[in-house]
């Protein structure tokens, strides 16, 4: 089906308004054990690429893992999904969605098979 677009919500729609909300972009726990005792930081993010830097697997096994871990230290995490389709991407968001419901922000890449993927996961719930 043709993917639809909504335009995006005004800022005053928005509900995390109001505040600077930082994140850690790093995979890399060494670097969390670094930076985030400064106290700083709302959460953290990641992706592939990222991992594999921080020679973490790209696997659900590891990033639930590595996400359970995050979660102990911060509010949030966000993880991109991986896979070459918008089913492997779609599969893969879901589970690290279920490592913690409402605190694991799944992202996805901005390609054909990411927006498919998207529009899964939000009629998933």
């Amino acid at each position: 089906r043709p993917l639809a677009y909504a335009p995006p919500l005004p800022l005053s729609a928005c509900k995390l308004r109001g505040r600077t909300r930082l994140y850690l972009d790093t995979a890399d726990e060494q670097q969390w054990a670094k930076h985030l005792p400064l106290g700083i930081w709302d959460g953290i993010t990641t992706n592939p690429e990222l991992c594999r830097r921080a020679g973490v697997e790209v696997s659900e096994k590891r990033l639930s893992a590595l996400a359970r871990s995050a979660l102990e230290q911060v509010d949030e995490v966000m993880v991109q999904a991986w896979g070459g389709t918008a089913e492997a991407f779609a599969a893969t968001g879901a589970v690290m969605a279920a490592v913690s419901p409402g605190r694991v922000i799944v992202k996805l890449p901005l390609t054909h098979a990411g927006v498919e993927a998207a529009r899964t996961l939000h009629e998933q719930g």
